[in-house]
């Protein structure tokens, strides 16, 4: 049986304002999301132009480039940046499927960072 304290205005107050801050929160994210979206498209050539190339085998050098610094980790630290950074899901999130703590996770994360940023690092150089 669930027995309740004091005032439950309180704790319905506080649950609202915290769910409006998120709500606040996640739309300036999306916000400013979709304005580096639309700037990177503003950046691509138009539908037909020839990019030529060299800009195609740049692309192609980037991602055997990623695939690699993938590859060399291992899967569950390939699993929490796929989660993390293509899912786009938050630590906690993380956290609760695979069922381990949410510092866990932020220590997975920059292990693996750390694994991978050397190989990544070259990209930026060249």
């Amino acid at each position: 049986m669930f027995t309740v304290r004091g005032e439950i205005i309180f704790y319905l107050r506080s649950a609202v304002r915290k769910k409006v801050y998120d709500e606040i929160r996640h739309a300036t994210v999306v916000t400013r999301m979709e304005a580096a979206v639309d700037r990177d498209a503003a950046e691509l050539p138009a539908i037909g132009q020839i990019a030529g190339p060299e800009l195609a085998y740049d692309e192609a050098d980037t991602e055997r480039t990623v695939n690699r610094a993938l590859a060399a980790i291992s899967p569950r630290d390939r699993d929490v940046l796929t989660m993390r950074w293509i899912d786009r899901m938050t630590l906690d999130e993380i956290a609760s499927d695979l069922g381990v703590s949410k510092t866990r996770i932020r220590t997975i994360l920059a292990r693996a960072i750390g694994r991978i940023r050397p190989a990544l690092e070259g990209l930026r150089d060249g």
